[in-house]
């Protein structure tokens, strides 16, 4: 569990500095920080209950937006993600080339929810849909709710 300490770390860190730039944001840093914590903490559950690593499930889920860190704009952020977020884990030097590989591809592909992948990009698909929802984001696209819908089965949760 120490490798998801240090992607914690590490990301806000990051996040700070990115408070520096004069960059127009869609969406707010706090938001990013909230949504990213929440996010990497329902990767590990959705990760123990399907047999996932769970660091790396961690890690896609806190770095699943990567790519709005960097350019402040929600359009092709998961696409626009994969490379910034490859060199970010490949400096911390705590992953392996296939481990790096593996999460860039998770962040890279989390948006396209209606589309399955690796069980790792399910998590991170997942854990964005079940954080948004649990920040008072219902999800609207239709993919989306089917999404939510398997979920809510998957975990037995009640809600509306």
């Amino acid at each position: 569990m120490q490798r998801s300490y240090v992607v914690s770390r590490e990301l806000l860190k990051f996040l700070n500095e990115q408070d520096q730039r004069d960059l127009k944001r869609e969406v707010s840093l706090t938001w990013e920080r909230i949504h990213s914590m929440g996010s990497s903490r329902i990767a590990c559950i959705l990760s123990a209950r399907r047999g996932v690593d769970i660091e790396l499930a961690y890690s896609a889920g806190a770095l699943h937006d990567f790519g709005r860190f960097v350019t402040g704009r929600q359009e092709n952020h998961a696409e626009n993600g994969y490379e910034p977020v490859k060199e970010f884990l490949k400096r911390m030097n705590i992953f392996s080339e296939p481990e790096v590989e593996e999460v860039s591809l998770a962040v890279k592909n989390h948006s396209r929810k209606e589309a399955v992948g690796t069980p790792l990009e399910e998590i991170a698909k997942d854990s964005d849909i079940l954080d948004c929802y649990f920040l008072g984001l219902a999800p609207k696209k239709a993919y989306h709710l089917k999404r939510f819908e398997a979920l809510k089965k998957e975990f037995a949760l009640h809600c509306p």
